[in-house]
């Protein structure tokens, strides 16, 4: 480096960056599937070039992750196009983007050069990156180590070690992870990697190892990577001393290379490793065939040349100097190179990265993602069903053989503890249905669709047909032969019953009723059965959800993130005859998979018979016939309340199914208030909320009678709302006779009760203030203001709600609001009185029955959480939010109303799924969405349908259809649900 005087060292600066950030790119970047410490999420990172001609980006291996990744860079002129990955350090953290320098036209490509050797302390540096996700951002510092070791980021995410790491303080935050650490010079001398939180302290990783790959790599060659299965922490020579170093070595050592301040240490061994029973944790390490070892770098040298051959390795322990042959282990196969997804589960083989600190041996199978099950991220799988798992060869094989809906037993340990755990997994295959078997080749990874026993698919020729040079759309109309094959295969799949067919579904075809499973009860219930109300704990059952996808679902209306894993809540026999289960706050959608569980005894499935979104609740019905157990019934009051006496008497149930216990108090009723939603249901038992809280999922009791008169639902699971049970018993009653559900209807309003006070601020007289008093009639009559209403209804925000039709109103009254299609109301709106006629609809439109997955993101029409917030008229039929925020492209992550896709306008669900049919694969689609809160906004999505094919979900009675519109093939899966043997033979 050149000497520059410090008045003139801001212009060379300046010189510098302005040369060097032609060379600095922002890289965006997805993970798509979970492997090591990795996880399915969309990120931004920095890179720059180091070879202009050959298209080659340096940027940190945590950036381009152990699984499938995708990404595009930007340069600093807004020019963007596609990287793959070239070479991914199965340790260090770097790797290598390759992109197509042809794609570039706008801008001269330059590029940094690597001096590792240029990095000294006292180096004056900048850090050009993309900090805190922002375009270009220029930090300075100096370097202040150079031989710290690497850093520890936590126990369960990605660190990089064996490597010597770079120390300065240029506050460097999230964004700049892949940036050059430039001298004045231009050089980079190190590469952002991380930093500590609270500080300003940065960490850059050494350019030795960067730079050697980088030769190999402009060369097609292979990069070859050593190890010894060990450890190392660099240890200053004071630190050694205490480990025993004797003084000649330390001073043989020291006076050789004066430079180096100490030596390394074994910190780790792995298990059943090549040095394992040879190198201990704490040896020194001296030389490796006699040559003296004083850094990392001398290390990597030797081992990243001679992979697979064996060295001598001298070490100091105690007291003396000890050597061990030992055989350099290939760092690219202690890697993940293959996984498997099943299930909804990912798999692969046990890695060095994963076992670097804990006492685990590098082989097994590792439970990366347990999806939808009850299986922990990064487990050791042990055993299915008893039958070892030691490689994935076995787990493919066993895979190959599952069944849908079937119960598998899990024998797995979370890495890090020490005990093994047993638990119950249930494949769902319908909504879970990919068995992908991927290895890598290189930086890119090969795809291979297996295929389940019974697990068969009508595939049919693609709709979407991406033209790679052109970039566009065939239309179906030019390939006259692909019609002839789609005619014929539509034709072929009206004879397969289902696409998906399973043992189980076999069974469920049978007129036969299946084997009844005996049990007894349990302990916990058995050990009190002379207590009053053991009756009652015998009608409770486990009722277990998982939603696959994130439909209907409040969380979406409050940016929450959707989890598929399940869940447990208390659901109580009504009907122990027909196998009638109730339960609350649990089911919002038929896109959800449930079955039960007696007494911690007996799993069975369950059919969703009946659902009330506007009360909250859902009737299951098992099959009576597969148990034989004591099972009792819960009595429903049929007696319509919805207010109770201040002191009156009840106990309340509040089952807790995770700790298998259940809390029953007497309780008092304090004070009562009366809030009703029209949308929700006027059956609103209103006591106040401390006993909310105690019976948040649980029932009320007749102190005297044992009936259940109240239960907790609500349309949020977070708030809770105790219901009366008057629409529960009516439903009930209707089942038992075998008459048909009853149909509610719906309207999007919102009541509160008013006072006549405030009716007369509004302009209600004194004789409509008499009527109204004159006839209580025992109910609470009154009068009652619309706190919200939507466009579709008749209503105002600010209506009084006087009469309906032509009476006074009491709160039996409200009924009509869920019973009636039409009548006619009286309301004070403006302090004029005016009747308007109301009409309903259909609460069943209400439960979602198609909807599209697309590029990480859920389109369907709106659902009653929605419908509750939108005041003014829809734009269109449909909504979008994101299936995961951490993957969508989505602006904003509200749900919000779908207008336009690439210009075009679309208002139906059937529109929609053809204007995203027409979308290319490896494009970008503009989609034009709408919040009644902040108007139109647009969001630019790119479409990887490798990853992310558009899939269509419908429901039709219960018969379900999945289709997955992919680039090669177009699948179809179909399946009906599971229904009790009694309706079998009823529908027959």
């Amino acid at each position: 480096m050149s000497l520059i005087h410090q008045n003139d060292s801001s212009s060379v600066w300046l010189d510098t960056v302005s040369r060097t950030v032609k060379c600095i790119v922002s890289v965006y970047f997805r993970h798509h599937e979970a492997v090591e410490f990795d996880h399915p999420l969309k990120s931004e990172a920095s890179g720059f070039v180091v070879d202009k001609e050959q298209g080659i980006i340096v940027t940190n291996r945590h950036v381009i992750g152990a699984g499938v990744f995708s990404g595009k860079i930007k340069f600093h002129n807004f020019e963007e196009c596609k990287v793959e990955v070239l070479y991914c350090d199965p340790i260090h953290d770097f790797g290598f983007l390759k992109f197509n320098p042809k794609d570039i036209k706008h801008v001269t490509i330059g590029e940094i050069s690597l001096r590792p050797d240029l990095a000294r302390v006292g180096t004056e540096i900048r850090i050009l990156g993309n900090d805190s996700g922002q375009q270009l951002s220029i930090l300075s510092g100096f370097i202040s180590r150079v031989q710290r070791n690497a850093p520890h980021y936590g126990d369960h995410t990605y660190n990089d070690f064996n490597t010597f790491y770079i120390q300065a303080a240029a506050n460097a935050k999230g964004g700049s992870s892949g940036s050059p650490v430039i001298n004045i010079d231009g050089h980079a001398v190190g590469l952002q990697a991380g930093g500590m939180t609270f500080s300003t302290t940065d960490y850059f990783l050494p350019l030795q190892r960067v730079k050697r790959a980088l030769d190999i790599v402009r060369g097609n060659g292979l990069v070859t990577r050593g190890c010894l299965q060990t450890v190392w922490e660099h240890k200053a020579f004071n630190t050694c001393s205490h480990y025993g170093l004797p003084d000649d070595i330390e001073g043989r050592i020291r006076k050789k290379y004066p430079d180096n301040v100490g030596m390394l240490v074994a910190k780790h061994v792995v298990k059943d490793g090549n040095s394992d029973k040879k190198i201990q944790v704490g040896d020194i390490l001296v030389s490796v065939d006699g040559e003296d070892i004083i850094d990392f770098s001398v290390l990597d040298n030797i081992l990243d040349e001679s992979v697979g051959k064996t060295h001598s390795i001298e070490v100091f322990r105690d007291t003396e100097l000890l050597k061990f042959d030992v055989e350099v282990a290939d760092l690219h196969a202690l890697s993940c190179n293959e996984f498997v997804k099943f299930g909804g589960m990912t798999f692969h083989n046990m890695t060095y990265q994963l076992v670097r600190s804990t006492n685990e041996p590098i082989d097994g199978v590792i439970v990366a993602c347990g999806g939808p099950t009850d299986v922990n991220c990064r487990s050791r799988l042990y055993k299915i069903n008893g039958k070892a798992m030691s490689n994935l060869t076995e787990l493919k094989e066993f895979f190959q053989n599952a069944e849908h809906g079937k119960s598998y037993a899990f024998e797995f340990r979370v890495i890090k503890t020490t005990n093994r755990e047993n638990r119950s997994v249930r494949f769902d295959l319908h909504f879970y249905p990919d068995f992908v078997s991927a290895v890598k080749n290189g930086g890119t990874w090969t795809m291979d669709k297996l295929v389940t026993k019974g697990g068969k698919s009508t595939t049919l020729p693609t709709v979407i047909k991406g033209d790679k040079k052109e970039g566009k759309l065939i239309e179906a109309g030019e390939e006259k032969e692909g019609e002839a094959d789609t005619d014929k295969k539509v034709d072929d799949k009206k004879e397969v019953e289902a696409a998906v067919t399973t043992e189980s579904d076999k069974k469920d075809d049978s007129d036969t009723a299946e084997k009844k499973i005996p049990t007894i009860l349990p302990a916990s219930i058995s050990d009190i059965t002379s207590v009053s109300y053991a009756h009652i704990l015998q009608s409770f059952v486990t009722v277990t959800v998982s939603r696959p996808i994130n439909c209907d679902s409040a969380e979406s209306v409050d940016n929450g993130l959707h989890s598929d894993e399940e869940y447990q809540k208390t659901g109580y026999v009504i009907d122990k005859d027909l196998g009638i289960i109730l339960t609350t706050n649990v089911i919002f959608s038929y896109f959800s998979t449930v079955y039960i569980t007696f007494f911690d005894q007996v799993r069975l499935p369950v059919s969703i018979k009946y659902i009330d979104l506007q009360q909250n609740y859902a009737l299951l019905q098992y099959d009576p016939s597969m148990i034989v157990a004591p099972v009792t019934e819960l009595k429903l009051s049929g007696t319509k309340k919805n207010n109770f006496v201040i002191g009156e008497k009840v106990h309340s149930y509040a089952p807790d199914p995770s700790k298998a216990i259940c809390s029953r108090m007497e309780n008092s009723i304090l004070n009562t208030r009366f809030s009703t939603d029209a949308g929700e249901g006027c059956d609103t038992l209103l006591v106040e909320r401390e006993l909310e809280k105690y019976v948040g999922c649980g029932i009320l009791t007749d102190p005297e009678t044992d009936e259940v008169i109240a239960m907790a639902g609500s349309a949020t699971t977070w708030r809770s709302r105790v219901r009366g049970v008057y629409e529960v018993h009516r439903v009930l009653e209707t089942i038992r006779k075998g008459e048909p559900l009853p149909e509610k209807r719906f309207i999007n309003v919102y009541f509160t009760k008013s006072t006549l006070l405030h009716a007369r601020d509004n302009g209600l007289s004194e004789e409509r203030v008499l009527e109204c008093t004159s006839d209580q009639g025992g109910g609470s009559g009154g009068v009652y203001s619309t706190v919200f209403a939507s466009s579709d209804t008749p209503f105002k925000s600010g209506d009084i709600l006087l009469k309906i039709e032509g009476k006074n109103i009491k709160e039996d009254d409200f009924a009509a609001f869920s019973t009636l299609e039409e009548f006619e109301v009286l309301v004070l709106r403006d302090h004029k009185e005016e009747t308007i006629t109301v009409k309903t609809q259909p609460a069943s439109e209400l439960l979602t029955s198609r909807l599209f997955l697309w590029c990480d993101n859920v389109f369907q029409k709106p659902w009653i959480d929605v419908r509750q917030t939108r005041t003014s008229e829809w734009p269109s039929e449909m909504v979008v939010f994101p299936d995961s925020s951490q993957l969508s492209d989505l602006e904003n992550y509200n749900v919000c109303f779908v207008t336009h896709v690439n210009s075009k306008r679309v208002r139906t669900m059937d529109e929609l799924q053809k204007s995203l049919l027409d979308v290319p694969n490896g494009t970008y689609a503009t989609i034009v969405t709408e919040l009644e809160t902040s108007g139109p906004q647009t969001s630019s999505i790119y479409c990887n349908y490798e990853t992310n094919p558009l899939i269509e979900y419908v429901r039709n009675g219960r018969h379900w259809t999945r289709t997955e519109y992919g680039v090669q093939e177009t699948r179809v899966i179909d399946w009906d649900e599971w229904t009790p043997s009694s309706e079998k033979k009823e529908e027959k």
